[in-house]
């Protein structure tokens, strides 16, 4: 692992044990990163909790672990360990973890079918295969309900809702409730509300279910950061750091991997498939992550951006961005 992390010209590497190889892999955990010869790079193994008991709520990601072993656990993989996950990330943060959700639009998929069908069989109280406006009144509807009433006559019908979802779906955000059935982030409203959640990852799954979450999560006054991922080999084998975080640090002489994950859960820090890499980026002067900007009315705010592009390979993006900041910049 240590070898594909350089040949990608990534600097830090979590090594998540998850519950298959639990057994075998977690004798390899230890509380400090592994490092070698680049003070520049590296590589902490963790947990995914993935076969774990809690992941029919989801899967996530726990980091900057000083302990692996779940109390009441034993150190076995299908012992103690709870049935949701706002328990196990509330006991990684509480031993200084960073936590998060993995390969998040995993059952945030939206199909309009079911959805539509979610609709009827819990709002309809008549039993007509119809919803009245009275019927919908207090219901989450994906648009207004004279928009979707395409043939005014104060009733929706199958077709029409189904209409509806079909051209809200690729939305940003949108109001069409996902399937909720995987392995993603489908707990994170919970956790996220409970302040045990830092973080939703992204760009190893569907983009809008991943964004559309995150959106939603934020318009509701929610600060959860996103951080980059690749789950590889399981659901990406080619190559490590398909989906990359880069976390500002400032200018260092090594890389802390325990800085680095405050860095992600402050927010400073920004997401990328190694093509492209937002250099700077201020509202009003702040940076994500250096602070807070709070408007008493509504005015004007000055954005500035410096970003870029690159058509070559992403591991020579990766290194000319380190090398042309002395290293100092960002380090993902």
């Amino acid at each position: 692992m240590y070898l594909q992390v350089r040949g990608e010209g990534l600097n830090v590497c979590c090594v998540l044990t998850w519950g298959p190889c639990f057994d075998f892999q977690r004798r390899f955990f230890s509380a400090k990163p592994l490092a070698w010869d680049d003070p520049f790079t590296r590589l902490k193994y963790d947990l995914e909790i993935s076969g774990l008991g809690s992941q029919a709520m989801g899967h996530v990601c726990l980091l900057n672990l000083k302990d692996q072993t779940y109390p009441g656990s034993n150190g076995t993989k299908d012992k103690g360990w709870p049935t949701w996950t706002t328990p196990v990330m509330r006991w990684a943060k509480s031993q200084g973890g960073v936590v998060g959700y993995a390969h998040s639009a995993s059952g945030l998929q939206i199909d309009p079918s079911r959805a539509e069908q979610r609709l009827i069989n819990t709002l309809d109280r008549n039993q007509d295969q119809l919803l009245t406006l009275e019927e919908t009144h207090q219901a989450l509807l994906p648009l207004h309900f004279e928009q979707i009433d395409k043939e005014r006559d104060q009733a929706l019908s199958k077709r029409e809702l189904n209409f509806s979802m079909n051209g809200e779906v690729d939305q940003l955000p949108n109001w069409v409730v996902p399937e909720m059935n995987s392995v993603g982030a489908m707990e994170i409203g919970v956790s996220a509300a409970l302040g045990a959640c830092d973080f939703i990852s992204a760009m190893d799954t569907a983009r809008i279910p991943e964004w559309n979450m995150w959106y939603h999560l934020l318009n509701c006054g929610f600060p959860i950061k996103v951080s980059g991922e690749t789950d590889f080999p399981c659901m990406s084998g080619s190559r490590v750091g398909q989906g990359r975080v880069y976390v500002q640090l400032g200018e260092v002489n090594q890389l802390s991997f325990e800085q680095w994950c405050q860095g992600l859960k402050q927010g400073r820090s920004c997401v990328s498939d190694g093509y492209a890499h937002t250099l700077d980026f201020r509202v009003a002067g702040i940076a994500p992550g250096f602070g807070k900007l709070s408007l008493s009315q509504t005015e004007t705010v000055r954005i500035k951006a410096s970003v870029a592009f690159a058509p070559a390979t992403p591991q020579t993006v990766a290194q000319g961005l380190l090398n042309a900041s002395g290293r100092q910049t960002f380090h993902g």
